[in-house]
């Protein structure tokens, strides 16, 4: 008894996979010859399943019969997706008959195969192929519901002969041969069949840059990762179409392929916002997966105009034009202490009648330009406008 694990794959499908897990190998011993079922490692949902009937010394081989099992709700099989093996490959090295195909190609009882042959004349020594079949599992195999399923492939019944057969005359004596090793249910040998299917995983499932300055550049990440149980196939990671162009892929965007439960594969996506305002996209991401084969991470940042760099965007700064990182603004008129004109008079107008940089709210001389608000007699009015700049007349 031996046991194999293996995986096919089939780079044509984007659908599920199948996952085949060869159990007792043959086992199928008589006068010294072993027969079994034999299957490369992968298959997809969709495509074909090669399967190989062999027997380890097909020299002596003068007649067999095989019957061979299979769930005909997820396989299906034509008489011409058999194959002589490389035991005898000719046509004049002995008949193969199959019992149970009628007349239009199809079986005449669904998932169950029957194929002798007789006066077989092997041309191989040693290890010979004697018949090759192709399952091919139907697209529909799984439900909608459905991640995964476990199903046989069955080499239920076997005969072989070195002379005279019970089935039909051949060519040499010999006795009969059957084998003596099938369980009581009648199984030589099972290929446990898992069907199940590539996933994609992609994390975080939206990112949100924030606010930018407009000019400067942010990097955020993507990891994709494959918790399904075939292999994932991605063909396509690229920004979708309508995406700002303030997004880029500047690393991981290619195709690629990541092994059940493997990853992350990361995507770096940089953000550089050529406006004030809004910036919004999408990452796409095509592949096989059986639940999401085209999925998508939101983007979304927002472009900032900071003209006096302190870090407040001059939407929401109290003096767009002058650095007051602490928005300061005592008279809470609108306008930070640093770019008020009267930074303790409300004065959101900012009127400066005489142009001297001080505010008529807060000016002693409105008409009159004088920045120093010199006033000798402390009344009201400044000297520059005060009729009587040394006595107090206001």
């Amino acid at each position: 008894m031996c046991t194999t694990a293996s995986t096919i794959t089939d780079p044509r499908s984007l659908l599920a996979a199948v996952v085949l897990t060869l159990g007792a190998c043959g086992a199928l011993r008589a006068q010294g010859r072993e027969v079994r079922l034999t299957v490369p490692p992968t298959v997809n949902v969709g495509d074909s399943l090669p399967v190989a009937v062999t027997v380890d010394d097909a020299s002596a081989l003068a007649g067999f019969r095989f019957e061979i099992g299979f769930d005909a709700s997820l396989f299906e099989l034509s008489q011409g997706d058999l194959v002589r093996g490389d035991a005898f490959p000719e046509d004049d090295a002995g008949s193969l008959t199959v019992a149970n195909f009628l007349a239009d190609g199809t079986l005449r009882t669904p998932g169950r195969l029957v194929v002798s042959g007789l006066n077989v004349e092997p041309i191989v020594t040693g290890d010979g192929i004697v018949l090759e079949l192709t399952l091919r599992l139907r697209t529909n195999a799984l439900g909608a519901d459905e991640r995964s399923t476990e199903t046989l492939v069955d080499l239920i019944d076997v005969r072989l002969n070195e002379g005279e057969l019970e089935l039909a005359d051949a060519s040499r004596d010999g006795p009969d041969v059957t084998d003596s090793d099938c369980d009581t249910a009648g199984t030589c040998a099972a290929t446990n069949v898992t069907i199940g299917g590539a996933e994609i995983a992609l994390e975080p499932g939206s990112v949100d840059f924030g606010e930018v300055r407009v000019g400067e550049s942010i990097e955020g990440v993507v990891e994709l990762r494959n918790p399904g149980t075939a292999i994932l196939r991605v063909s396509v990671i690229e920004l979708s179409a309508g995406t700002s162009t303030a997004f880029s892929i500047v690393e991981g965007g290619r195709a690629l392929e990541l092994e059940p439960g493997a990853g992350p594969h990361r995507v770096r996506i940089l953000y550089t916002p050529l406006r004030d305002g809004e910036d919004l996209g999408s990452l796409l991401v095509l592949s096989n997966a059986f639940t999401l084969p085209g999925a998508s991470v939101g983007l979304r940042g927002v472009g900032v105009v900071d003209s006096d760099v302190d870090g407040i965007p001059d939407a929401i700064d109290s003096c767009p034009l002058e650095p007051n990182p602490d928005q300061e603004n005592s008279d809470t008129d609108g306008l930070g202490d640093a770019c008020d004109n009267c930074p303790l008079e409300p004065n959101p107008g900012q009127e400066n009648s005489d142009a001297d940089g001080l505010g008529d709210a807060c000016d002693n001389c409105d008409f009159v330009a004088n920045p120093d608000q010199e006033n000798s007699d402390t009344d009201r009015l400044g000297d520059a406008c005060d009729n009587c700049p040394l006595e107090t007349n206001s």
